[in-house]
């Protein structure tokens, strides 16, 4: 049975956060006042005092919250709110002083008062008689504040309240003063009387522009320029950038319009804040669109829907289908992929397939455009599906558009778009031409078009909204012009509406941008017959665009998040639970739990939150969208915090920890510190919970950890304890032996105890079966039959037992092909190449590492391809290429060194030391020497010390010192004896000839 509905804060009045200016007078020496007076005539003063005020302040929209004996509290913004609310405060302050000079003319008493002004945020009981007295906010402790702090006769104002009357009024700064109540110092500034002229900043948009395209003929040529081209069958790639409001999307609505794109088929695909972290998240709505899809439709029925396009629209064969429908109508895998390619090359393949298909449909020969709008919200893989466009552009007749905000430009930067254009504030003669087609339609006066124009500063959004906003107080004037704030002109769209209907919007800017009507109407009680009125009267005030399946979407994204703002803490923490459980409940098509996740989050319920963003992860990582999946660990995480410390909280992060390192490792290598932090907060919770489940796993990660960064012993203390496990399982665990036999048989080659290796992965390799031991992948993410076997083939070569070293290399990759495992895949690869390579085969490994370069580098496999390539550059100074070799081995080593990995590195210093010495490069090559040297002594990597005084003995020779060269070569020799590591002394003896002693 479902859980019920969360409920809606108490019954009384509706709290909401609005943002408001407060004014704070006060009667000055009202005492006195007093005694002089006597009470009667006192209390008739008190009265006109309050009557000049409120006169003053309802004559600027301002509304009287309370009287408060000898003063006055008005808000201005509540409970209806214009554009200018700050201006109209000072506006009505300065007329209270002015009031009061003119009744004051021949008095016998003249009164006198001080002003403070505030502006900023409060949380208000709507429908409250006692609204005043029960409004909570810092703007309005200020207010007070700076009341005191006023000379008789003044008007003091706070920063923010400066910031949004702009250049309004003349003012004085009087510096920070300590406030009462406030930690930190405020600067506070005293207002003159007279005015000045109006300096204005606004920045704001929507999606529709009523007015001409006027100021931007040259951002739209070079657009039509680049229709030209596609027609022309030429691609090209532009970004469009500029802050909100700017008018990015009156560009597009003119260039759809122009003649020159009559019959240019477009696709446009839409970028939301709340999807960010939902994989492919425009693309699928968009294709949803197209085909039809309706959010209560059923998995099996949207891929039948997206199929029908795909086949007998695209033309799609059955393999692409497939490959569409897993790309953007995935169902999750159980156990790790199959196939021969990892999720990462199956996605890179797959958005070729959509590509081609996508824009195959248009015709090969017409022109077409293809739009990302709002980048700056783009989810990693929609991002990398951009970036694969913008790489193919020139295959295509296509207009390429991306439009974002300034914070979005990295992204379209490493996407290597070939032009991008910046749009600034129009000029004021633009500005003028703009206002003026505007506001034709609306009867302003040209007086009031030239206050508009003043006041925008260029930008069109506000051109176009204060004209319209104006045009509906025609009678009122405006006595100053002030700057406007976006959520202003929000609050006074919101204040038009009836509570079912405020309360709707209010429901809708919780889900997001785009919601489900019904989920909205649900979460506000409002009743099913009153929805669809309700949804007309948004969309005719243009807060809501409807489409037909009862999607509804704000007009603009700074529209909802206005919206949003006016919600105060408890009633949006119920509204989110609300839609976490509406959306986790409801039917049909799945809503992305990452989704489910961030309303759990935003309603407080931590627990529930990290659960979902688990789950989202989980799904993530199952479709192969790493970034996404580690994106949304890190927010579990960080709900885990927020939860009380105890067992629950602690198996909670296991489960969480147990993820990520995996995830981590597959992003960043074993030997990122990320991946081994990770692993060591899983190992202790592990030890604190006493919970056997994953342990071993948790250990084998660990020591894996530990074995890339060099940590030897470390890591054998890990093994030590998988020992330690087998010796007390009842029954033998296959799994659990492969990982510590191989685990130690590993650390062994590269410590120099390469016969031990041999004992050991010798018996892995008798007892592996790849029927049997498959499903102990998904386990361990190693596959111990591939990865054995490489390490085993590079023992047998330093032993000398080349035929069986090049066999179980060609096992390795056997199996990899048969298993389908493409991280193995890559190690069996190695098998070969490094071999070879280790071997002095300089065609076969030039060869085999080619081939793994590009195998690793279309995976993703970041310390696979750092090793290809130091094999490549091997390759090439062993062919007489000597400075592109060193450079590419140099390159390889860099990359190695950077994905954490500190095994491995003297080895590859001592086989670039010997390139360097080749071509007499021998600074060089003594400083390449020395730091591998002292990696030895950190690591005990004794694998690498003979090739390192082969190195150093040539190094010798090379400056003319034969005896020592001599004498090194015979210690390269000796360190060769004990482990019968006839490979190194056989490449000693090579090069010098002399050395006749043997190694048994």
């Amino acid at each position: 049975m479902a859980s019920s509905m969360p409920s809606l804060p108490g019954s009384g009045a509706d709290f909401e956060r609005r943002r408001i200016s407060v004014l704070f007078a006060d009667l000055v020496g009202s005492t006195d006042l007093m005694e002089a007076l006597g009470a009667d005539d006192y209390a008739a003063t008190l009265r006109g005092f309050h009557s000049l005020c409120t006169t003053a302040v309802r004559s600027r929209g301002g509304t009287v919250a309370q009287y408060q004996g000898d003063g006055v509290m008005c808000f201005f913004g509540y409970p209806t709110a214009e554009e200018d609310d700050a201006s109209r405060a000072v506006s009505a302050a300065l007329e209270i002083l002015a009031s009061l000079d003119a009744s004051n003319e021949g008095g016998d008493h003249p009164l006198a008062t001080r002003i403070g002004i505030a502006s900023g945020t409060a949380i208000i009981a709507r429908g409250s008689d006692q609204f005043g007295g029960e409004t909570v906010g810092a703007c309005v402790n200020l207010a007070s504040r700076l009341q005191d702090l006023a000379e008789t006769g003044s008007v003091v104002i706070c920063e923010d309240t400066l910031d949004l009357v702009g250049g309004s009024f003349k003012t004085r700064a009087l510096g920070a003063r300590k406030v009462k109540g406030f930690a930190e110092p405020k600067p506070v500034y005293e207002v003159n009387r007279a005015a000045s002229a109006d300096v204005t900043r606004f920045h704001a948009r929507r999606d529709r522009f009523d007015g001409p395209l006027i100021g931007r003929q040259q951002t739209l040529e070079t657009l039509l320029e680049g229709i030209r081209d596609a027609r022309a069958g030429h691609g090209s790639s532009i970004s469009l950038c500029g802050p909100p409001g700017i008018g990015k999307s009156r560009i597009f609505q003119a260039l759809g319009d122009h003649e020159d794109v009559a019959g240019v088929p477009s696709f446009v695909l839409q970028c939301a804040p709340e999807y960010s972290s939902v994989a492919l998240h425009p693309v699928t709505a968009y294709l949803d669109w197209v085909t039809g899809v309706r959010p209560s439709d059923s998995d099996e029925v949207r891929r039948r829907k997206l199929t029908r396009l795909f086949q007998a629209v695209w033309n799609a064969d059955e393999k692409e289908t497939t490959a569409l429908l897993d790309l953007v109508a995935p169902t999750a895998p159980e156990g790790p992929p199959e196939g021969d390619d990892s999720a990462t090359l199956k996605r890179q393949r797959s958005f070729d397939i959509l590509i081609d298909r996508m824009f195959g449909s248009v015709g090969s020969d017409k022109a077409f455009t293809l739009v990302f709008e709002d980048v700056h919200w783009i989810d990693p893989t929609t991002l990398e599906f951009m970036a694969r466009v913008a790489a193919r552009v020139d295959e295509f007749p296509i207009l390429l558009v991306a439009t974002t905000r300034p914070e979005g430009e990295p992204a379209i930067e490493q996407c290597g778009f070939k032009q991008e254009l910046r749009l600034e504030p129009l000029s004021a003669e633009h500005a003028g031409e703009l206002a003026r087609a505007v506001a034709a339609a609306h009867g302003l006066s040209p007086e009031r078009i030239d206050e508009v124009v003043e006041m925008a500063e260029g930008v069109p959004l506000f051109l176009e909204e204060y004209a319209k906003l104006t045009s509906k107080h025609r009678d009122s004037g405006l006595q100053h012009r002030v700057p406007l704030s976006l959520s202003g002109i929000v609050l006074s769209k919101l204040d038009r509406l009836d509570e079912e209907q405020r309360n709707f919007a209010k429901a809708g800017s919780v889900l997001g941008r785009t919601f489900l009507a019904m989920t909205a109407a649900m979460m506000c009680n409002v009743a099913p017959a009153h929805a669809e009125q309700v949804q007309d009267e948004l969309s005719h005030q243009q807060i809501l665009e409807i489409d037909a399946a009862d999607q509804c979407s704000f007009s603009h994204a700074l529209i909802r998040d206005g919206i949003y703002d006016t919600l105060d803490a408890d009633r949006r923490r119920a509204l989110h639970l609300r839609a976490a459980h509406l959306l986790s409940e409801q039917g049909g098509r799945e809503i992305p739990a990452s989704v489910v996740a961030g309303h759990y989050a935003s309603g407080g319920d931590a627990r529930a939150a990290a659960d979902w963003y688990l789950r989202a992860a989980r799904q993530n990582a199952s479709l192969g969208a790493v970034p996404e999946a580690a994106t949304n660990l890190d927010n579990a995480l960080e709900q885990v915090e927020r939860l009380p410390e105890g067992e629950e909280r602690d198996r909670l992060e296991l489960s969480i920890r147990a993820v990520q390192g995996p995830v981590l490792m597959v992003m960043r290598g074993p030997g990122n510190p990320a991946f081994g932090e990770a692993q060591e907060r899983a190992r202790a919770l592990l030890e604190k919970l006493g919970i056997d489940d994953m342990r071993e796993q948790v250990i084998f990660h660990t020591a894996l950890h530990n074995w890339a960064r060099g940590d030897f012993d470390e890591a054998l203390e890990r093994v030590d304890l998988l020992d330690e496990m087998a010796e007390q399982r009842a029954e033998a665990d296959q799994g659990l032996d492969f990982a510590r036999l191989t685990m130690r048989g590993l650390i062994g080659w590269h410590a120099g105890r390469t016969r031990e290796t041999e004992t050991l992965l010798d018996e892995t390799a008798r007892r592996y079966d790849p029927a049997v031991h498959k499903p102990l992948y998904a386990r361990y993410l190693m596959e111990f039959g591939i990865f054995g076997r490489f390490y085993l083939s590079l023992a047998k070569s330093v032993l000398g037992k080349e035929a069986e070293a090049k066999a179980l290399a060609e096992d390795a990759a056997t199996f990899a092909r048969e298993l389908k495992f493409p991280h193995a895949t890559g190690f069996s690869q190695l098998a070969r190449f490094v071999g070879s390579m280790l071997r002095d085969d300089v065609e076969a490994c030039a060869e085999q590492a080619a081939v793994a370069h590009d195998f690793s580098t279309a995976q993703g496999f970041p310390e696979f391809v750092a090793m290809a390539t130091f094999a490549k550059g091997w390759s090439y100074s062993r062919q007489g290429d000597s400075d592109r070799g060193i450079e590419m081995m140099q390159g390889g080593l860099a990359h190695w060194d950077k994905t954490g990995f500190k095994t491995w590195q003297p080895i590859f210093s001592a086989i670039l030391a010997r390139a360097l010495v080749d071509t007499d490069r021998l600074d060089e090559a003594e400083a390449v020497i020395a730091e591998a040297d002292s990696a030895i002594l950190l690591s005990g990597e004794e694998q690498a010390r003979a090739p390192l005084l082969l190195a150093r003995a040539m190094l010798a020779a090379k400056r003319g010192d034969e005896a020592l060269s001599l004498n090194i070569a015979r210690r390269a020799v000796g360190a060769c004896r004990h482990e019968g590591a006839c490979l190194w002394a056989d490449r000693v003896k090579q090069e010098f000839p002399e050395l006749q002693k043997g190694v048994s």
